[in-house]
């Protein structure tokens, strides 16, 4: 009735003994333990470590919308600047043109009007004081549009200078007659000296000749469409103030256009009068709408003694 020791149940824990020919290890009971537990941990470990990275990358798409917002906000606060130091830009040089377009009557067109025939004091001066009250308008509009909010100032600025756009036509009027100027102050200088003596005497104080000043007219003309595009890049994207920048622009060429072509016009009237002028008997050919079409140099070739005999 004696129960026999098993040799491998009866080892005790963290034994070891040789049974037989064969030797058997002592067993680590708190080994096997500590791995139980960590095969039970092992799914919520695989879960932590699966959702670390994605945790990784919304943060990282996150901090890249921030700073896309941010550069966003950089370029349209750029803009805003850009467009701050256009509308500056225009209202300031329109200030400086409109002070010399005063100047102008002031110091020449009124001092030599009864030193003068009407008809070469218009050859100088054209229809400039209708230029002056143009601008001094738009300087007033301007100036009211920039007591407005910096947002709204710029529209504000387009808004008065595309409503009076229709009125500039008559830079047509004054860009055909400029080409007259310098033979008209030759003619001055010549033929009328208490007016030249004046003239000489009033740029002399102001260090500036008056044909620079007429030509100021001209060269404004040619510098709205500048500022404008530039107003125009300056602004926002599919805003109010780029589609009204867009429009006086297009408005503007279009009467640049008509400027150049009236003035190409005039210069070819003149032109087919010197011609005419030319040869004897053709006078009744000068009329107002008339139009030289063709010019061309003919040989002539005077027929020979056997040309006419024959």
């Amino acid at each position: 009735g004696r129960r026999l020791a098993h040799p491998m149940t009866d080892m005790a824990p963290n034994d070891e003994r040789t049974v037989g020919e064969v030797h058997v290890p002592k067993v680590e009971m708190r080994q096997i333990s500590d791995r139980s537990s960590l095969r039970s941990d092992a799914p919520q470990n695989s879960a932590r470590h699966a959702a670390a990275p994605l945790q990784q990358i919304a943060e990282v798409l996150e901090a890249q919308e921030e700073a896309k917002a941010a550069l966003e906000e950089a370029a349209r606060d750029k803009k805003v600047r850009e467009l701050s130091t256009c509308v500056s830009e225009f209202v300031s040089t329109e200030a400086r043109y409109l002070a010399d377009l005063q100047s102008v009557a002031v110091a020449f067109l009124e001092p030599l009007r009864p030193l003068l025939p009407p008809q070469l004091h218009y050859a100088i001066f054209s229809n400039l004081p209708q230029l002056q009250g143009l601008h001094q308008g738009l300087g007033t509009d301007l100036e009211r549009a920039t007591s407005e909010t910096a947002s709204d100032s710029g529209q504000a600025c387009v808004d008065a200078f595309s409503k009076l756009l229709p009125y500039f036509r008559m830079y047509a009027t004054y860009c055909c007659n400029y080409p007259n100027v310098a033979e008209a102050l030759c003619k001055v200088a010549a033929e009328h000296s208490g007016a030249a003596t004046a003239l000489v005497e009033a740029e002399e104080a102001r260090g500036v000749k008056l044909q620079a000043l007429l030509f100021r007219p001209v060269q404004r003309l040619c510098v709205y469409p500048l500022l404008l595009e530039r107003m125009k890049k300056s602004s926002q994207p599919e805003s109010q103030m780029r589609t009204t920048c867009e429009s006086a622009f297009a408005a503007l060429q279009e009467l640049n256009s008509e400027v150049n072509e009236r003035v190409r016009q005039m210069e070819a009237r003149l032109h087919m009068t010197a011609v005419l002028l030319l040869v004897e008997g053709v006078d009744h050919l000068i009329e107002a709408g008339r139009l030289l079409h063709l010019e061309a140099l003919v040989d002539m070739k005077s027929p020979t003694a056997s040309t006419l005999n024959a």
